[in-house]
């Protein structure tokens, strides 16, 4: 006899619950099935555009198949020259540089392990305006710095426990 794990599986009222109750049923699934688990999970459906599954905590991933769009939503930040912190719990990080005439900074804190972060800007203050990345751990030096009129350069890393950040990808910027 094939080993068997209790799975749930949630209707939310926007799929047919006329009184918006949330439906719970269980179902016998074979032990060999994959499977996502995540500690916490929020499941929002739009009725136009179909259901959107936003995950937060810690979780595993054997064989997720997405189809459709994924979409990150990144967070916007405006660069100074005092810095300013990316987010760590984004994928991406949209700079915006303040039009000061110092070059600005965005710092990047240490990271998990696998983590991929894009960071890129999306408007210049002026057409002078610069910005660089400092993570707090780099593997390739101290900083990586994006020249006059920014817009449309950034970089892709990746968190590596022994080395820290690590660029993999690399728009227009000078690493140091």
């Amino acid at each position: 006899m094939a080993q068997t794990r209790q799975a749930m599986s949630m209707a939310l009222g926007a799929l047919g619950d006329p009184d918006g109750e949330l439906l719970i049923t269980t179902q016998a699934v074979p032990a060999t099935t994959k499977r996502v688990a995540l500690a916490q999970a929020i499941v929002s459906i739009d009725e136009d555009t179909g259901a959107l599954l936003c995950a937060s905590g810690d979780g595993t991933f054997e064989d997720l198949t997405v189809t459709g769009t994924l979409v990150a939503t990144p967070d916007e930040i405006t660069a100074t020259a005092t810095g300013v912190a990316a987010s760590i719990a984004t994928l991406n990080t949209e700079v915006t540089t303040d039009g000061g005439a110092a070059e600005d900074e965005v710092t990047l804190a240490d990271g998990t392990s696998g983590q991929i972060k894009n960071i890129y800007c999306v408007a210049a203050g002026n057409a002078g305006d610069s910005y660089k990345i400092t993570p707090a751990t780099f593997a390739q030096g101290t900083k990586i710095t994006f020249g006059a009129d920014p817009t449309g350069k950034g970089c892709t890393l990746v968190w590596a426990d022994s080395e820290g950040w690590i660029i993999v990808g690399n728009n227009g910027g000078t690493i140091a």
